[in-house]
């Protein structure tokens, strides 16, 4: 199974009609997965200091906060749940406002600005960054715009896509109801590498894993990359049968990994988390299994101290979509 070895490398120092998909060059082993301590376990400090924050708020909508997974004098970095916007929308305040809620109440100490280099689709969880200076959300976006960004993300399928590996590519345009089709054309493609793996669930047959390695960020590009090689996302509504996803208890498309470096910097932005919202991957399973091969737990990185009080007081507003669309994957 392909690894796209050379992306989790640097981690670690993680429709298209058939004629775009493209066999990759890159293979490399999974590596067995050792008998380690479940990922999901322990809160940590930052998620402790959210409880002890937020008091009387229940476990259902606490576990729907955003996570700090790494932080400095330059980025934020969260886990978002699914089935929330970046901004506000009916009925959901959006990451941003939790954020700026948490601030108000102690939970997140950093009190300065948050502004915006990229999205996720609101039913994509997963790793998520912010810039704390319009410097630094310019030098993020920079990364982004010239593809210097490692984004990693896992999803689950319920049928075997026509490759098991390679690289999805092609032009992206708007289809009907808000959904985005793949083109013929490549004047400014979407580019995706891919692997799958086929897991020996006991409870259900068919499942694959896929691990995809995003090149750019159109919006819904990984959506609709795996529809095209035949193997929709399960409990993705838009883009696989209504009547397969409504069995689904959400999406299953996760950000896994993201790392960057910026220049001046002596050491990455990196962040690692793994999904927790979803019945079909508990870390228990074989997913469990295969998810501790290809991001050990080392790479869980703890949420770094926080710069209590730098850069000004109060959240202040987003500032664009940031680069390459941002990929709102």
């Amino acid at each position: 199974m392909l690894l796209l070895a050379a992306g989790l490398a640097s981690l670690r120092a993680v429709g298209v009609p058939r004629h775009h998909v493209r066999a990759s060059s890159v293979t490399a082993s999974v590596r067995r997965a050792a008998a380690l301590p479940d990922a999901l376990g322990e809160d940590g400090a930052a998620r402790g200091a959210q409880r002890a924050a937020v008091g009387a708020a229940d476990v259902g909508a606490l576990a729907r906060l955003p996570e700090v997974l790494f932080e400095d004098d330059d980025a934020l970095v969260v886990a978002k749940a699914a089935g929330r916007s970046f901004h506000a929308s009916a009925g959901d305040p959006g990451v941003l406002g939790d954020l700026r809620r948490m601030q108000a109440d102690g939970a997140l100490a950093y009190r300065g600005e948050l502004l915006s280099v990229h999205r996720l689709d609101s039913v994509t969880s997963g790793v998520l960054i912010l810039a704390k200076s319009p410097a630094s959300q310019a030098a993020i976006c920079r990364e982004f715009e010239e593809r210097r960004v490692d984004k990693f993300y896992v999803g689950l399928s319920g049928r075997s896509p026509t490759k098991r590996e390679g690289k999805v590519v092609g032009d992206m345009d708007k289809a009907r109801r808000g959904c985005y089709k793949l083109l013929r054309t490549t004047a400014n493609p979407a580019i995706t590498h891919f692997a799958t793996r086929g897991l020996p669930c006991a409870t259900r047959r068919g499942i694959r894993v896929l691990l995809m390695k995003p090149e750019t960020g159109k919006t819904h590009q990984l959506r609709v990359a795996m529809k095209s090689l035949g193997a929709p996302l399960l409990g993705d509504a838009r883009y696989s049968r209504a009547s397969d996803a409504a069995r689904e208890d959400r999406c299953y498309l996760h950000a896994a990994a993201i790392r960057l470096h910026l220049p001046g910097r002596a050491a990455p932005i990196r962040a690692v988390r793994a999904p927790v919202e979803g019945a079909a991957w508990a870390m228990d399973s074989e997913f469990g299994q295969l998810w501790r091969a290809l991001f050990p737990p080392e790479l869980e990185l703890a949420a770094a101290p926080c710069r209590a009080g730098a850069r000004g007081a109060g959240a202040q507003g987003v500032a664009g979509d940031g680069a390459d669309g941002a990929g709102a994957a």
